[in-house]
């Protein structure tokens, strides 16, 4: 190959001219192929010259050089000419790694032997520094023009004579309406004005001039701070500007309406969140992680003593006392870490009041999972743990009160398992209730029993009350007659959680039952005689108490004589004679009524000339009455002291006796059977139909015996006369049936509130009246009160539907009350004052000046 243009051909071996040659030379083809690459091109590419030879010239030269032109020799240098070098263009070549250089660029032809172009041969030096920054700058404005509409923010830069060098795309779409303003040279206050021309702006209640006044001001100052502007269609932006080197204005404006659509919707969401907070009875604040309020309820406020934007901002953690300061730091570190934090504590807050808290530190987590804030809810729990307390203590006198008592009580859970038993029950088991706890007790029961109280559990928890008198073998190696009931306890959905039974040892009512059962039967048989009558109930006696020795007496002044004795071998004799005072009976005749011991040298009257005289440990006995006068004593003795204390029942068994024996002496040994009968017809003459109890003519009789046996025996007496409040009117509301069932529940309420010695009758539609025997005005006063507590809680039954209540007047005999009909007549005016006064109340007669026996009588 030559070179082509030379006059003579001179032959070129490319390889020996060129590969030492310092300028980077290459020969392209004429197919744009390279064929030749020296060493200084090939390190300058980055490329080892295997990878090039052959290769097409696209390879080193950028695309759009000459790629595609058909003549390389004149399109391969297509950019601009370069008058400080002749000859020479600039191209732009590709290293390896991808980088532009920028080179100058000279060519020539080669040409074949044949004189046909062959390719040509370039020598490619890097471009000079100049001609470099001029093509970089150019780089860079459509770099910069490039960037400014790649940004999502609208962009616009204006010269220090605020007139507009150049505005992104995004600027012009913010500002549709005055968009045909922003041209290069318009100035800022122009193209402000054309946007106010068509209401492009929210003046935010300004005036045009005002608002394009405080907007230059702004623009002007362009110190960078941030401010928003609200468009006439209702979009926000924020505007941020700044003064540039050359005085000019450069600014951002950034489209913000969905995030102040969002602020808008989360302060109303916090204005919900305040007023539901507000509608809370707790002390609510929400905090940042540095602790500082962003939200406080009412309560808070209440309790912080500071209205809220007082609370605002402030760190809570400060506001409390110091002692809690520390405490509430290490849980409010835990709630940061995103534990949900409770804890109770006692704290006096800046209200100055005392209380007891349960707090609750509730971590909020951003949409990271990060803790963002804590809301903390205190609430007051004094109330609560004051009733806790309270029902510990109510709990603890329960089961102190549960102690005190005769039955047995215990609580089983539905798994059979005991929950409670007082000390009564856990000694019938033989054991304590500490032991007991937790274990199933009818396992502890003997055998013949345990099938038997599982199918109580069973029913009871099923939901029935289930009561029954069993026979029972206890551990404590006693058999007992126990009236037991079981009751379901509910929760307060109504579901059962357990049962409570109760078992009253029945032992002596039984024995007592079964002794007036006996007692009946020989008082009313015909087939004995008087004294025979008398021996046998020495003999029950004797059985009933366990006791050797049974002794009626016949007292006469200081004189004691035996009458009837019932004794093991005869040691006692009818017609024995002592001295009253050297007789336990000299006691019982001085009590008024039954005298029960059962270890006489322990019972304060071990002094006594009897004990001294016979040793007599135990003795219980009644004066016997015989048509109201004393006659003597009935008693039953031992010289050893008696297992168990006498009970309430064992003194009524011997008044019963006492009485009986009374009436066989007064009315002799064949007037029995007759008393009986006449008793009978009388109960069914006597009776009130409705009520079951005396009527009035029975009444009225029966009253005046018991004013004639109490002034014989100088005993108190008092008389109640009760009436139904506004009894009428339940009859006229409810109608003559209802008006009987409160009639009918009335005397059986108080009916149980009187003892078996007092007289009660029905005497009026709605009167009632009873004869307290042995009662003075504070015994008397008690039972009305009792009376008027009993009708107003259980008297009233559907369909009335309020309370039932009466009205009761007091008398009290006097000296001169020789019929009864004169203490009833004082009772009728009290009953009538209790009505005047406002009725559901108890009013007593006057008290007259006194005898002074009546007086010891009443103050005894």
């Amino acid at each position: 190959m030559t070179i082509a243009g030379l006059q003579t051909c001179i032959p070129l071996d490319l390889k020996q001219s060129f590969d030492h040659c310092e300028e980077c030379v290459i020969f392209l083809s004429d197919d744009h192929c390279i064929r030749y690459a020296n060493p200084p091109l090939t390190r300058l590419l980055g490329y080892p010259p295997d990878e090039v030879i052959g290769k097409q010239h696209n390879l080193l030269f950028e695309a759009g050089t000459s790629a595609s032109d058909p003549d390389p020799g004149t399109n391969l240098l297509q950019d601009t000419p370069r008058p400080a070098m002749p000859g020479a263009r600039l191209v732009r070549l590709v290293q390896k790694n991808g980088r532009a250089l920028v080179a100058d660029m000279f060519t020539t032809e080669l040409v074949d032997a044949a004189s046909n172009r062959a390719g040509f041969l370039a020598i490619i030096r890097p471009a000079s520094g100049a001609a470099l920054n001029d093509n970089r700058e150019a780089d860079l404005s459509e770099i910069l023009k490039d960037a400014l509409e790649s940004i999502s923010e609208g962009f616009a830069l204006y010269d220090k004579s605020d007139r507009l060098v150049v505005c992104n795309a995004m600027y012009r779409s913010i500002y549709p309406k005055s968009a045909d303003y922003m041209v290069p040279g318009t100035s800022f206050a122009d193209i402000l004005r054309a946007g106010l021309q068509d209401g492009e702006y929210d003046l935010q209640g300004l005036t045009a001039e005002e608002w394009l006044a405080e907007r230059l001001h702004r623009h002007e100052t362009a110190d960078g701070s941030i401010i928003e502007q609200k468009l006439g269609d209702g979009r926000w932006l924020n505007i941020a500007e700044r003064k540039t080197h050359s005085g000019g204005t450069a600014g951002i404006r950034t489209d913000i309406t969905q995030l102040k659509n969002t602020e808008a919707q989360l302060a109303r969401s916090n204005e919900d969140l305040v007023r539901l907070a507000n509608t809370l009875p707790s002390n609510i604040v929400e905090v940042d992680r540095d602790g500082i309020c962003i939200l406080a309820n009412d309560v808070a406020c209440e309790w912080f003593a500071r209205d809220r934007s007082a609370l605002l901002g402030k760190r809570i953690r400060d506001l409390l006392p110091q002692e809690v300061r520390a405490h509430s730091a290490r849980h409010f570190q835990r709630a940061l870490a995103g534990e949900t934090v409770r804890f109770e504590t006692a704290i006096v807050y800046p209200d100055g009041k005392a209380r007891h808290v349960k707090v609750e530190y509730l971590p909020k987590f951003d949409l990271e999972g990060v803790v963002d804030t804590v809301v903390a809810c205190v609430t007051d729990i004094s109330d609560v743990k004051k009733a806790e307390a309270s029902i510990a203590e109510a709990y603890q006198n329960l089961t102190l009160l549960a102690n005190t008592l005769s039955c047995s009580i215990c609580e089983i859970d539905t798994n059979g398992n005991c929950t409670f038993i007082n000390e009564i029950g856990a000694q019938w088991l033989g054991d304590t209730p500490e032991n007991l706890l937790g274990t199933k007790l009818q396992s502890r029961l003997h055998y013949d029993i345990q099938p038997i109280v599982e199918d109580f559990v069973k029913r009871c928890l099923g939901g029935e009350v289930v009561r029954r008198e069993l026979k029972v073998p206890f551990p404590d190696k006693t058999r007992r007659f126990v009236e037991t009931e079981f009751m379901p306890k509910r929760n307060q959905a109504g579901t059962v959680i357990g049962l409570i039974a109760l078992s009253m040892d029945i032992t002596a009512r039984k024995r007592a039952e079964k002794t007036l059962a006996e007692l009946y039967t020989i008082t009313s048989t015909r087939e004995l005689s008087h004294d025979q009558k008398i021996d046998q109930i020495l003999k029950l006696g004797c059985h009933h108490f366990g006791l050797p020795f049974g002794i009626i007496s016949r007292i006469e002044g200081s004189s004691y004589e035996v009458v009837r004795a019932e004794c093991p071998n005869g040691e006692i004799q009818a017609g024995a004679r002592f001295d009253l005072d050297n007789t336990y009976c000299e006691i019982t005749l001085g009590a008024d009524g039954p005298l029960a011991i059962s270890r006489m040298s322990s019972s304060g009257h071990e002094t006594h000339p009897c004990y001294s005289a016979f040793g007599l440990e135990t003795y219980i006995g009644a004066p016997v009455i015989v048509d109201g006068e004393r006659y003597g004593t009935i008693n039953f003795t031992s010289p050893d002291p008696r297992d168990r204390e006498f009970t309430r029942n064992d003194s009524e068994i011997v008044r019963q006796f006492a009485e009986w024996v009374g009436h066989e002496i007064a009315r002799q040994q064949d007037q029995d059977a007759l008393l009986e009968a006449y008793t009978s017809l009388e109960r069914i003459s006597n009776t009130d139909d409705l009520t079951g109890i005396l009527n009035r003519r029975a009444f009225m009789q029966r009253a005046n015996t018991e004013l004639k046996r109490s002034r014989k025996t100088r005993q108190k007496l008092a008389v109640l006369m009760m009436d139904i409040d506004h009894f009428k009117s339940i009859n006229d509301t409810y109608g003559h049936p209802a008006g009987d069932d409160v009639i009918l529940k009335f005397a059986d309420l108080v009916k149980a509130c009187l003892r078996t010695t007092d007289v009660f009758g029905r005497v009026g539609g709605e009167e009632f009246c009873a004869v307290l025997r042995c009662s003075g005005r504070g015994e008397a006063l008690q039972v009305a009160e009792r009376i008027l507590q009993k009708i107003q809680s259980d008297c009233a039954m559907p369909p009335i539907d309020r309370p039932i209540t009466c009205s009761i007047g007091l008398s009290f005999k006097r000296q001169d009350d020789f019929d009864f009909a004169s203490l009833l007549k004082r009772a009728d005016a009290a009953l009538y004052q209790a009505k005047e006064q406002g009725r559901n109340r108890c009013i007593a007669e006057s008290t007259l000046p006194e005898t002074p026996s009546e007086s010891r009588a009443m103050n005894s």
